[in-house]
């Protein structure tokens, strides 16, 4: 008899607010229920909120509207965050092995885990995540240390954290809908689980989200996060260039954005005109496809070369760029990546099981929040089979 658990999953960008809810069977399969996708009303920018009743109201209703296509009433559910507010540094702690035949245990892994966690931040500063990156002994990257013979273990951690003030405004903001908020994860590693295969995951990897206002990132290695980040800028950006370049609204522009945009022409495609609004009527204009592609150039140009200079001390580490998030899109992004970091780049893949609706570079940083809810739910289970085998 299978056993399954009903989950769900938030996240709020700057043009969306997007809700899926699935269950989780036998802690293995995920199977998609049910997804909402809502108009932000501009109450979140770069992934901050600037108007709280709007946000609430907003969520509230991408809340409600995938309840009522599940069928279900949620009591809990999981966030993905993003926010210039958000901040991360690595931080190492050592301990020497406690045994004296030099085998290293696992309370000598869970003190170092303790010191870090009892890390202290600046005032006003609160913690979103703690993950591991890496463990090393005696000076060594090591997979897992416990049962190997050394003097000393370092364990590092990417630590994860976020203004007190904007944090308890997403839990109050999450709270008001009746709902408990289980757990946060920044977009970036959200996404990259989504997207990598445990291969690429293995050999190295630099995942990019570029939504509508931030562009979020994370780099795994031998299967662990060594680095993560957020850049305030995102397709927005290039519409609001494509606007102010063109003479064109900002919905306009958006349009014109997604149906030609385009990084590279050949020398044909140049010449080639477009109609901004498409009916060739009072108020439409004509646009030279040339200068659509010079703005849009420019902006994804700084975009991939700020993310290569933020990156930089570890792209001799990965072997590969993977790009998601509805700027992925983009026709010749990953052409474009690939001259700029001068390693392959592909656009995120997804798993052939899920629903195709939600196969899509948009939903990745969701679809990696489901598989992060999965994986805490398989770790509790460990934990709380391995608490029943020490009674007996």
């Amino acid at each position: 008899m299978s056993d399954s658990k009903t989950v769900a999953v938030l996240e709020w960008g700057t043009s969306k607010i997007k809700v899926l809810i699935a269950e989780i069977v036998d802690d293995e399969k995920i199977n998609i229920i049910s997804q909402s996708m809502i108009d932000s009303g501009l109450s979140i920018k770069k992934g901050d909120v600037i108007n709280v009743v709007k946000t609430y109201e907003k969520t509230h209703e991408a809340i409600r509207n995938a309840e009522n296509k599940a069928s279900v009433k949620l009591n809990k559910i999981s966030m993905a965050l993003s926010g210039t507010h958000i901040k991360v540094f690595k931080y190492l702690t050592s301990v020497k092995t406690s045994a004296a035949n030099g085998v290293v245990r696992a309370s000598d892994v869970e003190t170092a885990k303790k010191q870090i966690r009892e890390k202290e931040l600046d005032e006003g500063r609160s913690y979103i995540q703690q993950v591991r990156s890496a463990y090393y002994l005696d000076a060594n990257l090591c997979a897992n240390p416990v049962g190997k013979i050394g003097k000393v273990t370092d364990v590092e951690y990417l630590m994860i954290h976020g203004e007190n003030e904007r944090i308890l405004e997403i839990i109050n903001i999450i709270h008001s809908t009746g709902i408990e908020l289980e757990d946060m994860v920044i977009s970036g590693i959200a996404s990259a689980r989504a997207v990598t295969s445990a291969q690429q995951k293995a050999d190295g990897v630099l995942v990019v989200d570029i939504g509508a206002g931030t562009t979020d990132y994370a780099i795994i290695k031998n299967n662990t996060y060594i680095h993560a980040g957020i850049i305030p800028l995102g397709g927005n950006h290039v519409t609001n260039d494509l606007a102010l370049g063109l003479h064109l609204t900002p919905k306009t522009a958006e349009s014109v954005k997604i149906t030609s945009g385009k990084l590279f022409l050949s020398e044909e495609e140049k010449s080639k005109i477009y109609w901004a609004i498409g009916d060739k009527q009072i108020g439409d204009k004509k646009i030279l496809a040339d200068s659509v592609n010079k703005i849009v150039y420019s902006r994804v140009v700084e975009i991939l070369e700020i993310l290569r200079e933020e990156t930089s001390e570890y792209l001799n580490k990965i072997k590969e760029v993977v790009i998601t998030g509805g700027v992925s899109n983009t026709v010749g992004i990953c052409e474009l990546a690939e001259r700029i970091f001068g390693i392959p780049c592909s656009k995120g893949c997804f798993s052939e099981d899920l629903p195709k609706n939600v196969r899509k570079q948009s939903w990745a940083t969701l679809l990696g929040m489901l598989e992060h809810v999965k994986s805490q739910k398989q770790k509790n289970k460990a934990k709380n089979r391995k608490r029943r085998f020490l009674l007996f």
